[in-house]
């Protein structure tokens, strides 16, 4: 089998690609930075990105393609390819990919997550409700970009924020990459706890290690089953203080410590060859292929 990793030299595709080719799988790697082996792509956003995909697809002869970057998830869910897409559904797409609709979705179903606001909706008596530090962070963004910890938060300081920003109380506690895969078939789960983070008290884990957690393992899979999840899912937990796991955000894709969760590759794979519909389907698909590309897998 032949797949197309995007983001292939960001962290989740640095990660990704590698199990891959050790199971035998044919990989082409691409991203906008480029580099030694990996072909050089628009920027999700830019109107050249698909053409230059579906070109991509087509020249290489891809049987599949696995898109590990968050801001091509919701453009890929809107186009056409000849090829099939690991995605999850739209619905859940959108949902994990704003994280004040994360929160709503979440809370709406009785997973645990930090209570939040935004700027036009805060005030004193659920800024006291947060605690202090809060965290404040755009809706839609990765990576820990544009976090900021507010050590002192006051109301009328935070109501200034970009009105695309949301506001959430801060769980000082340890927190979790859980990696978790969803089908009609299987579950899985893999808790990895953060031993670094790349900004101290925020952002990617610089480190990891798995451990055995049930509770955070079974709050992961309960977050990813109400997004609506199918495929792999990268969950970020944090505890409370007083040890409560909260729930901070849903990435509907491959995290980048997914080569501590090989079994996630695995279950992925084992969907392949079983019937592939975990993967949004192509249009124009080869005439020379199977019926079904699990049947041709490698």
């Amino acid at each position: 089998m032949k797949i197309l990793v995007t983001g292939a030299a960001g962290p989740a595709g640095k990660a990704l690609a590698p199990q891959l080719a050790s199971r035998g799988v044919e990989v082409v790697r691409a991203d906008m930075a480029g580099g030694e082996g990996i072909t050089r792509v628009p920027a999700a956003r830019d109107p050249l990105f698909m053409r230059s995909i579906w070109e991509l697809v087509g020249a290489e002869d891809i049987d599949a393609v696995i898109p590990t970057v968050q801001e091509e998830l919701p453009v890929f869910a809107q186009a056409t390819l000849h090829a099939p897409v690991l995605l999850s559904p739209p619905e859940a797409i959108h949902a994990a990919d704003d994280k004040w609709l994360t929160y709503r979705v979440l809370n709406r179903a009785g997973v645990n997550v930090p209570r939040s606001t935004t700027p036009d909706s805060i005030n004193a008596a659920n800024l006291l409700g947060m605690g202090a530090p809060v965290i404040s962070k755009p809706r839609i963004s990765r990576g820990g970009r544009g976090v900021h910890v507010h050590e002192s938060p006051r109301a009328y300081e935070l109501a200034t924020l970009p009105e695309d920003s949301i506001i959430q109380e801060f769980a000082p506690g340890v927190e979790y990459a859980p990696n978790v895969f969803i089908s009609r078939q299987r579950t899985e789960c893999v808790v990895l706890k953060k031993t670094e983070l790349a900004h101290g008290l925020h952002g990617n884990a610089v480190s990891t290690t798995v451990v055995d957690e049930p509770e955070i393992a079974q709050l992961a899979i309960d977050a990813a089953r109400a997004i609506g999840i199918a495929g792999p899912a990268d969950v970020d937990i944090r505890l409370r203080a007083d040890g409560t796991p909260l729930v901070l955000e849903v990435n509907a894709r491959f995290g980048a410590n997914s080569a501590n969760a090989p079994v996630i590759v695995d279950a992925v794979l084992e969907a392949c060859e079983r019937d592939m519909t975990l993967f949004r389907p192509g249009s124009g698909a080869r005439a020379e292929r199977e019926d079904s590309l699990g049947a041709v897998v490698a």
